[in-house]
């Protein structure tokens, strides 16, 4: 008992003299002392933005004049088993790829609406493929008065490339099983007011098979093409017609740098005009410059409802020599500034 007392004041002992030790380390001595020194830090430049046109590389949808402005339309899976429809685009531009800021399908419904879920799929670009899906009611219409629904699919923020050839381009739309009644609408290949589907098929996805351009059951399949709208940054505004409303202006702010960009103002103006084209054949409308006061984030960001159109006026003289001709828009914003 003496010898376990023993080990229990040592123990006590050994924890005194430690606390005593660690209480004495604290105590450090210090002399004061006076130092000086210098340094730069650097600043980013400003990094200038480009500020582009939005619109259609691709366009043959149809104003909605009626309920259903088109003169025929194709079934998916009920009529020759197929459960894609498509085509092959050649987009309108000089560029070996161009940047998408949405696609809109046209769907005709001869029967009750209902809620499907609309697939798109795009093959062929300098990243790989893409495919998109929203589900949005399709309105109801009857075998008299089809009714025609536009879906949209955004992709301004998705950073979707395709390439601008149809040899390495091509697109297809899919629906849920609930399909019946629901077709996709068709344009007469002379309405297809931009772009071009050089291939003259439609592009079906077969069940069992591949998508791939085929010949459909009927012989005037290809005097159309499926109604479809792609837009892109550097696309065309209109198509603009003299006396035709004006047509709105959108643009894309591409912000190359690591920081927001901030802009006060854009100004839109004409081009230099192709040959046979008169600048006082057109007119652009809205504040010029138009306020914007924004700050743009890096990347791309698309301006719509800018308050600025352009329009075709009609002119006492023949207008055809500017017939199916490109008109340049050109941007000026101020300032562009780091933030």
């Amino acid at each position: 008992m003496k010898r376990l007392n023993f080990k229990k004041k040592y123990l006590a002992g050994a924890l005194a003299a430690g606390l005593i030790m660690g209480a004495g380390g604290l105590a450090a001595a210090f002399f004061g002392v006076s130092g000086s020194g210098s340094a730069t830090a650097k600043t980013g430049h400003a990094t200038d933005v480009k500020i582009e046109s939005v619109g259609a590389g691709y366009d043959s949808l149809l104003a909605p004049s009626t309920p259903d402005p088109y003169s025929g339309s194709l079934c998916f899976v009920a009529c020759d088993q197929n459960s894609e429809i498509g085509d092959a685009v050649s987009m309108t531009t000089a560029t070996s790829y161009v940047q998408l800021t949405s696609v809109t399908v046209a769907l005709v419904n001869f029967g009750t609406a209902k809620a499907l879920s609309v697939t798109l799929h795009l093959t062929g670009g300098p990243n790989g493929n893409y495919t998109f899906t929203k589900t949005q009611t399709i309105a109801a219409g009857t075998s008299a008065t089809q009714k025609v629904t536009n879906v949209t699919f955004t992709l301004a923020t998705k950073g979707v490339f395709v390439w601008s050839t149809s040899t390495k381009f091509h697109y297809g739309v899919s629906l849920t099983s609930n399909t019946s009644g629901v077709n996709i609408a068709l344009a007469k290949r002379t309405q297809l007011t931009i772009g071009s589907s050089p291939t003259h098929e439609v592009w079906l996805d077969h069940a069992g098979g591949g998508f791939k351009a085929t010949t459909v059951t009927w012989t005037t399949a290809t005097n159309f093409v499926p109604a479809v709208e792609f837009n892109m940054v550097g696309g065309r505004v209109g198509p603009l017609y003299p006396g035709a409303p004006a047509m709105p202006v959108a643009y894309a702010v591409t912000n190359p740098g690591a920081t927001g960009a901030h802009l006060t103002t854009v100004s839109t103006a004409l081009g230099t005009l192709p040959t046979g084209c008169q600048s006082t054949w057109f007119a652009i409308y809205g504040t010029q410059p138009h306020t914007v006061d924004r700050t743009f984030p890096p990347g791309l960001t698309v301006v719509t409802n800018t308050g600025t159109t352009i329009a075709m006026l009609t002119k006492p003289v023949t207008q055809d020599s500017c017939a199916n001709a490109a008109i340049p828009l050109t941007f000026t914003g101020t300032p562009s500034v780091t933030m």
